[in-house]
């Protein structure tokens, strides 16, 4: 498979190769507003709830799955993706710098969305005791999910990636089926309308073929790649682990997968800061030898 970074006219390429990833958000966006259009979001939500949680004639949510779903909601926060992408920078440098730009980019159009739908969520419009809620109480700002988009986006960045060839072909459902699952965790915690979800995960997944382009054309994959790159990498991915300590990130079920997400991000961040620093003294030492 060709790495779009080689790629004379990427546009041209995407155009001719390119049309299953478009394939996807448009169907997406049309699921949204079909269901939009039928009044299908507060009997969705109600059935996905109960469902998702294991309630079972409306009441308490089971604890295992309350945790899991918790967890998921918790991961897919912008701070998990960037752990995630940090994480991996070293193997797939070209992972971790496109998803610093559609974290960036995409997070301030998800955000300017739903500034402007300004749309209430389901705790805001359903009585109490309709839907069970995990984690925080939101109200506001339902349109688009934030979550949805972060995990498709994620998936678009693993699955249209050219750098090293091709994926395995077991790689694209449980990719896929990781993004499906983060954004149903926004149905379990009932803070979301599933059009919000749909219209995310087109949003997400357009971004992210977006970023994959960009991070490649721009160099910044290679730049990441390099011992700079990695040295910054590092520094962030430490910061990262810091921040994932101490900060509330809203799900208290979910503290199992915060601590595992500060473990993996503190311990690795600190081995590649190590490991820099030695490859860095041991180049000096050849240079004086």
């Amino acid at each position: 498979m060709t790495d779009l970074s080689t790629v004379r006219r990427p546009w041209r390429f995407w155009a001719r190769h390119g049309l299953a990833w478009l394939a996807l958000p448009l169907a997406l966006l049309l699921a949204a507003g079909w269901v939009a259009a039928h009044g299908l979001d507060r009997p969705l939500l109600l059935q996905a709830n109960a469902l998702l949680l294991g309630r079972g004639d409306g009441g308490a949510p089971q604890p295992a799955l309350a945790v899991w779903w918790s967890s998921l909601s918790l991961v897919g926060r912008a701070l998990g993706l960037l752990i995630l992408f940090l994480l991996g920078a070293r193997r797939r440098p070209d992972w971790a710098a496109a998803g610093l730009i559609v974290l960036l980019l995409g997070g301030l159009g998800v955000d300017a969305l739903k500034g402007a739908f300004a749309a209430p969520r389901p705790p805001a419009v359903l009585a109490a005791g309709e839907i069970h809620v995990l984690g925080d109480v939101l109200k506001e700002r339902s349109m688009p999910s934030g979550h949805a988009a972060g995990a498709f986006a994620t998936a678009a960045v693993v699955l249209l990636s050219r750098r090293n060839g091709r994926i395995p072909k077991w790689a694209a459902p449980l990719v896929l089926g990781l993004a499906v699952a983060m954004a149903l965790s926004r149905l379990a915690a009932g803070v979301h309308w599933p059009r919000d979800l749909l219209a995310g995960a087109a949003l997400g997944w357009l971004f992210g073929a977006f970023s994959v382009l960009l991070a490649a054309r721009s160099g910044l994959s290679d730049w990441v790649a390099g011992w700079h790159g990695q040295r910054v990498a590092a520094a962030a991915l430490l910061l990262c682990g810091f921040l994932a300590a101490a900060l509330p990130l809203g799900y208290p079920q979910g503290r199992a997968a915060q601590v595992a997400l500060v473990i993996a991000a503190l311990g690795l961040g600190l081995h590649r800061a190590w490991h820099l620093t030695e490859e860095a003294r041991c180049t000096a030492a050849a240079r004086h030898a």
